[in-house]
């Protein structure tokens, strides 16, 4: 770049200094004019500013001969583009006033896409804005004129934030409930010019009011009230901008808040749940801020000291909502009963919990108590006394079938019996001896089938004998026999009376003659003339009968003899090797009688058959005979 003096400019003589004095004439003829004349540009203090000088306004063919730039005050230009007398190195030769721009400027005539320009680095807002004149000179086109009002701008500082109550405010604020309201001022220093300062919330402009200018201080208040949930997690921002060149300057705050849940909700798998089975229950609440803590309970008709709180076994939090699970665990007690989940917020106790509950349904099988009527007395029980039990169930849903059992068989009510059954009781009328036993109630539902434990029923009864019916004996005079009687007993007699009785009289024999144990006598007896056959009664007394002979044994004792002839002896069945011989026997003396059959062939008169079988009286008895040789 060569430097040229104020003799430089008059070596050409007075027609170049004349325009020179012409050109600062006209320079000052734009005195006063306004932005709409100039091509304002602005820049940062301390930035680069580019000055636009546009070369393309020349005929066809024609070239720049000579740029020459002047600010608005000055009559001698500040910075020159030769390119009349190229330097050593073929460029045109430049110029810059060094008590101007001096080295810190640089003209660029040819940049793609954009005018030529005089780019000035690290400009000063008091040295160098103004209003600058670029004059451009062709070889044949007429001399154009380029003004630029060159703005200097001084960004200002970064935004503070405070309260109402002058504290300074950093990256958040609160935490603030539903309804609060505050106030926040934003107050930015330096800048020229001074800043417009606007408040934002996140992306969108809320507030460009409120500005107050004081000693390089702008300052901005934004009033946020009511605030809502929507306004948690929000950015308040704080924006100052004097210039379109660099970014503004921010301050920013989040805000924090607190709210209370909004709802809580019980998920379970559906009920009713079923005693001795394990489920997963889980409740979920939403829309707290912090998330809510979450607690199980109860609200049991029974005492929940007994039955103890749930505990999560899981619990997770994430954003607003809170997630728990407990393993629930059915008991029959538990029908009924609500289980309850609660949320709250930890950091606002004032306030009551968010509940959800479900009421439990509970499935169990049943379980059975049998019990005897209150005015039975089971220790002395007789038989003829009626019965009664009740069979206590206590099941969910009801049972569907309710049985009774004795001795582990199913009773039924037979018709004109003496079992009643209804609903869940069962009635006895007139026990016999044969109902005593053990007694139980069986119950079933869809839970499953339960029994009651058992009741034993012993029913006291007289004396009665083993033997449903007389025993006959036959014995000569003088022949001595042992008969044994076996009665049947509730409690159990070692009682017993023997009476001997026939047409001709009737005698209670003497006890010394009999033995008698436990539920058995024994007597030895020996009729010594025909008039001691007849017969011997036994019978016995407890605490249930004082009667020996209501149910006796009886012993017919009858003299011995030869049996009667069978009669209507028959062959049946007749082939040639088998037959069947049926004959009715007749009164056999007193004792055991046999029928004999013997057959013979007719031609020889020899036995081929003898045969017996045992009979009684009065009944048929038959003989088969087989192996008969052909022709017998």
């Amino acid at each position: 770049m060569s430097s040229r003096g104020g003799g430089a400019w008059t070596a050409g003589g007075a027609p170049w200094i004349t325009f020179i004095f012409c050109l600062a004439s006209i320079g000052g003829c734009s005195d006063g004019a306004t932005d709409a004349v100039y091509e304002v540009v602005e820049a940062i203090q301390g930035g680069a500013a580019e000055l636009p000088c546009s070369l393309d306004d020349k005929e066809t063919g024609d070239s720049v001969y000579l740029v020459l730039w002047y600010r608005k005050e000055a009559r001698t230009p500040i910075y020159s583009y030769d390119s009349r007398s190229p330097s050593e190195s073929g460029q045109p030769d430049t110029w810059s006033e060094p008590s101007v721009f001096g080295d810190r400027a640089r003209f660029y005539p040819y940049l793609p896409g954009s005018p030529a320009l005089l780019r000035v680095q690290n400009v000063s807002r008091e040295q160098d804005e103004g209003d600058y004149t670029c004059r451009v000179d062709f070889r044949q086109s007429p001399t154009k004129y380029h003004r630029v009002r060159l703005r200097v701008v001084v960004p200002c500082g970064i935004p503070e934030l405070h309260n109402v109550e002058g504290e300074r405010i950093t990256s958040s604020i609160g935490p603030y409930r539903e309804g609060h309201t505050i106030s926040i001022v934003c107050t930015v220093r330096g800048g020229k010019p001074p800043p417009s300062v606007h408040w934002y919330r996140d992306d969108v402009l809320i507030d460009t009011t409120d500005q107050s200018h004081q000693n390089q201080v702008v300052k901005n208040r934004v009033i946020i009230d009511n605030f809502k949930r929507n306004h948690l997690n929000s950015r308040f921002r704080c924006l100052a901008k004097n210039n379109n060149i660099t970014k503004p300057m921010e301050a920013s705050v989040t805000i924090k808040m607190i709210f209370p849940p909004i709802g809580v909700k019980i998920h379970s798998q559906p009920n009713p749940f079923s005693v001795g089975k394990s489920y997963i229950i889980r409740c979920i609440s939403w829309g707290s801020n912090p998330p809510a803590v979450l607690s199980w309970g109860w609200s049991s008709p029974s005492d929940t000291r007994l039955r103890g709180n749930l505990s999560a076994v899981n619990e997770t939090q994430e954003w607003n909502a809170t997630k728990s699970a407990v393993i629930y665990s059915p008991l029959p007690s538990d029908l009924g009963s609500e289980l309850t989940c609660a949320a709250g917020n930890k950091e606002i106790s004032s306030l009551p919990l968010v509940q959800d509950k479900i009421k439990l349904q509970v499935f169990y099988p049943p379980s059975v108590e049998l019990r005897i009527g209150k005015a039975i007395d089971v220790n002395n029980l007789k038989e003829g006394d009626d019965v009664y039990f009740e069979c206590d169930i206590n099941s969910n849903p009801p049972p569907y079938k309710v049985k009774w059992l004795l001795n582990n068989e199913e009773l039924y009510p037979k018709p004109g019996g003496n079992v009643i059954m209804s609903n869940q009781s069962l009635v006895i009328q007139k026990v016999h001896q044969s109902q005593g036993g053990e007694y139980k109630c069986h119950a079933s539902n869809v839970e499953g089938d339960s029994p009651s434990s058992s009741i034993n029923l012993d029913v006291m009864f007289a004396p009665i004998c083993v033997t449903n019916k007389a025993m006959m004996y036959g014995v000569s005079e003088n022949e001595t026999i042992q008969l044994e009687c076996k009665m049947n007993s509730f409690p159990m007699t070692n009682k017993f009376s023997w009476f001997f009785n026939n047409s001709m009289t009737s005698v209670l024999i003497d006890e010394s003659k009999s033995e008698s144990g436990s539920g058995v006598s024994v007597l030895r007896y020996t009729p010594r003339s025909h008039m001691e056959f007849g017969s011997l009664i036994c019978g016995a007394v407890n605490s249930v009968s004082e009667n020996p002979f209501t149910k006796p044994c009886v012993f017919h004792i009858i003299p011995t003899g030869p049996p009667e002839t069978p009669s209507d002896c028959t062959a049946e069945n007749i082939t040639e090797t088998e037959m069947v011989t049926a004959c009715k026997l007749g009164y056999s003396g007193g004792l055991p009688q046999k029928l004999h059959v013997l057959v013979f062939r007719a031609d020889t008169g020899v036995s081929v058959v003898n045969m017996s079988v045992a009979g009684e009286r009065l009944k048929p008895a038959f003989i088969q005979i087989t192996d008969l040789d052909e022709g017998n």
